[in-house]
């Protein structure tokens, strides 16, 4: 058409083939393919040119992306309906305390479940959808921190996040934790009130002054307080309104403070509005500017003249007090004497009366072992039983001085709780047929069989109760109870209850019959008999070993005593019992040689009879130095040890025995003591039992029995 034009064209060139496939000539085809050639730029173009965008986006997106990590404000944008965080900085990663590879990516209720009931979904929701942007106040959210909620005081601005079309694509979160300032001024405020309370609290007069010292301005509570005008407490004429006698020191001492600008501590009188003095502590210190220069200071006069008066009332009393308490100390020195006396003195009487006792007693049994008549048995018999008597006497006293003293000690052994019982009944057996008294047992069968505790003392409080039900009783029965109250796995709580049939108390002396030396009447001492002392014994000995004691009661109809104690459970079994018949006991043994330390020739007589009716060999020793020279000399089975000797007693020759000759003989102790020995005391002197005076032979045989493992 007369215009040059650029024409793209493909060429196809081909041999060019005869009928026999000889090479003739070339064939050329050519396709115009100008439109393809356009297109084809033109779509490189456009490519390039989206490369060129995207790469502006990307450079764009990074330049973004640094300037939120670098920002010095928490940033964090959050993309679609599920708040995707898209972008993220370090500090907006501390506040919510997670980390950035944490939160990239993830939706922010995903990462932060605990702000969801919190209200923020909604407020995101919010500010996506209607493009609107929210400044909050100052807020507190809780924060999972590490496992743990913590409380962040935060203060963010939510923009609505515009995409490059011009829409809302998510939320862009702008702000800081204000936790530590919100702190600080916390802080700031509890100390102000803090100083306003304190204020208020020492009731005290506040006033300032210069830096020099003096007094400028109105000063309403000082002139309140003394009743001075503007014009006289001005300046230094504050000081007239202190006593003479403290206003020079109270000058000096604020000159020199004011001087050295420390703190102002001082106590003086002031002479009130009414004209009285009063007693004031001062305390002032300096307000300083921010160079340090004092610029005025503020203090405070509170009232101590009540503290004064109370401390001088105080020292007075004190004075008073240690006065009585040195004649206390001498009256408690006197009264600690009496008690030592008094324990000597029943030692020493104990000693002295069991010791003849012992041969009363003893040789009474073995004559009554011989072949006497019926009248020479009945008059032996009276013996024993005054004597039997005059023991129980002895020891209701001694046992009770002994808890008075805090001295009584409880065994820990086993024993069969219902073979106790069926032989405390069995002693009663000759009083209950002359009085025509029926003595029944009700047992409670789930008690353990074999209980941990001292079957001794327990035997003591029954008898007493079964004794003073017997004694008060003409008619009817009496009963015994054993009852099971409480059962764990270590300890059983039992409550044992005698019932008679007798005379009854009185409403109004019921809470006396556990008195010491009391009976319901003073006529029932002569018409029943005993010291009173039984049921004195019984309260002390059942709440020494933490158990308590009831009585119920009602006139001509009868009395019911019970008391309640714990035991500990045990699988230990009891020991054997012997029989009452010594000589024909299953356990009766031959060729014992024993040696009796012993200096009263009574006593050996005695032990010497005891001791030829067991059938065992026997040797005297006057004293424990004499026993060890017949220890070197000779061999014997076991050691009958008397306690109180001339020369050397028998927790000297003890001693001796098992420190220096190493002998692990068996030592049995007999003592007439029974208020300063027992058998814990025994056992530290390295015996291995005791026995007091007079001797049980029975009890005797048993122990020996026991120490040769026979």
């Amino acid at each position: 058409n007369g215009k040059l034009e650029d024409v793209y064209f493909n060429f196809v060139y081909q041999p060019y083939l005869e009928a026999d496939e000889t090479i003739s000539g070339i064939t050329i085809i050519a396709y115009e393919v100008t439109g393809q050639v356009i297109v084809k730029k033109a779509l490189e173009a456009q490519y390039e040119a989206e490369k060129i965008a995207v790469r502006k986006i990307k450079v764009s997106e990074e330049r973004f992306r640094q300037l939120v990590l670098q920002a010095p404000v928490a940033i964090c944008v959050m993309l679609g309906e599920n708040f995707l965080i898209k972008t993220i900085n370090q500090k907006m990663a501390d506040v919510w305390g997670r980390t950035i590879v944490e939160a990239i990516n993830k939706p922010v209720f995903e990462l932060l479940p605990e702000v969801s009931t919190q209200g923020y979904k909604e407020l995101l929701e919010s500010v996506y959808k209607t493009g609107e942007r929210y400044v909050s106040e100052e807020s507190l959210v809780n924060f999972n921190r590490n496992g743990k909620l913590e409380n962040v005081f935060v203060k963010f601005v939510y923009e609505p996040f515009i995409n490059a079309e011009g829409a809302v694509s998510g939320v862009m979160c702008l702000g800081h934790e204000i936790t530590e300032q919100v702190n600080e001024r916390k802080k700031i405020e509890k100390n102000e009130q803090r100083f306003q309370g304190a204020i208020a609290a020492v009731q005290g007069i506040l006033w300032t002054n210069s830096a020099s010292g003096e007094m400028i301005g109105e000063q309403l509570a000082w002139a309140s307080l003394t009743g001075q005008s503007y014009e006289e407490y001005q300046g230094f004429g504050w000081a007239s309104a202190i006593h003479p006698d403290d206003a020079q020191p109270t000058i000096d001492a604020w000159n020199e403070a004011v001087s050295e600008g420390k703190n102002f501590i001082f106590e003086h009188r002031v002479r009130l509005k009414n004209g009285n003095w009063g007693i004031f502590s001062v305390r002032a210190i300096p307000s300083l500017d921010s160079e340090g220069a004092i610029q005025e200071w503020i203090g405070v006069h509170t009232d101590i003249t009540e503290q004064r008066q109370t401390e001088n009332a105080l020292k007075s009393a004190f004075h008073q007090l240690e006065e009585a308490k040195s004649k206390a100390e001498a009256a408690a020195q006197i009264a600690e004497d009496a008690v030592k006396a008094k324990q000597q003195f029943l030692s020493n009487m104990s000693h002295e009366i069991r010791t003849p006792m012992n041969s009363i007693i003893g040789f009474t049994n073995v004559v009554l072992k011989t072949d006497l008549n019926t009248k020479q048995k009945e008059y032996i018999n009276a013996i024993k039983v005054s004597g039997d008597a005059l023991l129980v006497l002895i020891n209701d006293i001694l046992d009770l001085a002994k808890v008075d003293a805090g001295k009584m000690t409880f065994e820990q052994i086993p024993f069969n709780l219902i073979t106790s019982i069926s032989s405390m009944i069995q002693v009663f057996e000759n009083k209950l047929q002359e009085k025509n008294l029926n003595l029944v047992s009700e047992y409670d069968l789930s008690i353990p069989e074999v209980l941990e505790g001292d079957p001794m003392r327990l035997r003591q409080i029954i008898l007493n109760l079964i004794s003073n039900a017997v004694k008060f009783s003409a008619k009817g029965k009496i009963t015994l109870s054993v009852s099971l109250l409480k059962e764990d796995i270590e300890n059983v709580t039992l409550e044992f209850a005698v019932k008679d049939t007798g005379i009854g108390i009185c409403e109004d002396k019921i809470d006396h019959v556990f008195d010491n030396f009391r009976q319901v009447a003073d006529d029932n001492t002569r018409l029943y008999g005993g010291t009173g002392l039984g049921l004195a014994i019984v309260k002390q000995l059942v709440e020494s070993q933490g158990g308590s004691v009831n009585v119920q009661s009602k006139i001509d109809i009868g009395s019911t005593f019970s008391f309640i104690l714990s035991f500990k459970k045990t699988t230990t079994t009891t020991p054997l019992a012997v029989t009452s018949s010594l000589t024909t006991s299953p356990l009766s043994i031959k060729n014992v040689k024993v040696l009796i330390v012993e200096d009263i020739a009574l006593n050996q007589l005695l032990m010497k009879t005891i001791l030829i009716d067991f059938g065992f060999e026997f040797d005297f020793a006057n004293n424990g130095k004499i026993a060890i020279e017949k220890l070197k000399n000779d061999t014997y089975d076991i050691i009958l040890m008397d306690l109180q000797m001339p020369e050397m007693n028998g927790f000297e020759a003890t001693e001796y025995i098992r420190n220096v000759m190493k002998s692990q003989i068996p030592i049995i102790a007999l003592t007439a003591d029974v208020t300063s020995v027992d058998v814990e005391k025994c056992k530290a002197f390295g015996m291995n039992d005791y026995i007091s005076k007079p001797i049980d032979e029975k009890l005797l045989y048993i122990k020996i029995v026991k120490y040769l493992n026979v």
